[in-house]
């Protein structure tokens, strides 16, 4: 079989993630060299980033519950570009 598609499918899979654009990061613990007093301030990134998230997913939902047509539109904008990068 040919081949040539094969890169695409891949990084479609591999973009099936939750969060595109979030990368995993390997816990601190794990890696055995960190010391506990950067593990604090760490977590502490982690936790306000994970509530900027989840503050953004829901004014998005908001956004799409006030202005449908508006977000239908952003939608489709959004479409068009992936499909057709330069």
């Amino acid at each position: 079989m040919d081949e040539g598609g094969s890169a695409m499918t891949d990084r479609r899979r591999a973009g099936d993630d939750p969060q595109p654009g979030v990368r995993a990061v390997p816990d601190a613990s794990a890696a055995g060299s960190e010391d506990p007093e950067d593990s604090e301030p760490e977590r502490e990134r982690r936790l306000r980033r994970a509530r900027f998230l989840a503050e953004l997913a829901e004014a998005r939902e908001l956004r799409k519950r006030v202005a449908p047509r508006r977000t239908r539109a952003a939608e489709l904008h959004e479409r068009v570009l992936r499909t057709f990068r330069y």
